[in-house]
């Protein structure tokens, strides 16, 4: 069987990936559908600081006399009173998901690659190498495209559902065209945004949708202005599988990356739903994820 890493997105925890982790695993596979930090079971999580106390000495920083502002590697200190922390960004996210990736395959049952009997006396019998199929819903693919950059070694493929995807250098905010961006004031980078809560519809029932809603939470908008991070030959010959869902917003960032596959080519396939298809439609999401399982991954 597969294992398989699933990436929530913006406003959501690994709980959106409950349905289709169930039917996943009832079908043999292994399942990891952690939280990002500041979202889900860890909502109140924030980067640590290199100093506890929240004052920075001024032998580790760089003052700038003319507005004032002290300068340290990883945060911004804009008067005596006013501390900013350490921000979530998609390099922090990228690397707990390399975590996961590492715990997920050191925790694969290795097989051992056959061998005839005529072969077995002459040839060493070596272990099968053994990958996880990485899943990314929304900002969740663009997670998990920044980790690829850091545990190629330990991915299959990996499979963007509705996801924003932008070349290496840019960032999802990069991908907004600019009649788009003149329309509306962008958030800073520290901003966390507050979730709007779903209603329910044709394919959300009032019970589904009041379920979401208790469990959505703000999302840092860092993520969305920090560069992909993508290089290593590695991690950009891995193979990637792109859908899209057909009822998603214009407006959505996934939306903007599908004209411009439209533009140049490149092949996808549609889902018939709306964005939140692991909640609305985990069936067909699950269907699909394990239409992608090889015999490599399946022993």
């Amino acid at each position: 069987m597969a294992t398989f890493v699933l990436v929530h997105g913006a406003f959501r925890g690994g709980w959106c990936w409950d349905f289709v982790r169930e039917i996943l695993e009832s079908a043999g596979h292994e399942v990891y559908a952690p939280d990002l930090m500041g979202a889900g079971d860890r909502v109140n999580e924030r980067p640590a600081s290199p100093n506890p106390d929240g004052v920075i000495g001024l032998a580790d920083s760089l003052v700038d006399p003319g507005d004032g502002v002290v300068e340290t590697a990883d945060r911004v200190v804009k008067s005596a009173d006013r501390v900013v922390e350490p921000a979530v960004t998609l390099d922090l996210w990228a690397g707990e998901i390399a975590t996961v990736l590492t715990t997920a395959v050191r925790a694969m049952k290795v097989p051992l690659q056959a061998v005839s009997d005529r072969e077995a006396p002459h040839t060493a019998v070596t272990p099968v190498p053994r990958r996880a199929i990485v899943v990314g819903h929304s900002q969740g693919g663009l997670v998990a495209l920044a980790a690829s950059e850091l545990a190629a070694q330990n991915i299959e493929r990996i499979v963007l559902i509705d996801s924003p995807v932008p070349e290496p250098g840019q960032s999802s905010a990069d991908l907004i065209p600019e009649e788009i961006r003149a329309q509306f004031t962008p958030p800073p980078p520290d901003a966390w945004l507050p979730p709007t809560p779903v209603t329910s519809s044709d394919e959300l029932s009032a019970g589904l949708a009041d379920w979401i809603n208790a469990r959505l939470t703000p999302t840092p908008a860092h993520p969305g202005y920090d560069p992909l991070r993508l290089s290593s030959p590695a991690a950009l010959a891995l193979p990637r599988h792109y859908y899209f869902c057909a009822k998603t917003p214009t407006f959505f960032p996934s939306s903007f990356t599908r004209a411009q596959f439209d533009e140049r080519g490149t092949p996808y396939a549609v889902l018939d739903c709306g964005h939140d298809a692991p909640l609305t439609h985990p069936e067909l999401v699950a269907n699909v994820l394990q239409s992608l399982v090889t015999p490599a991954t399946a022993p």
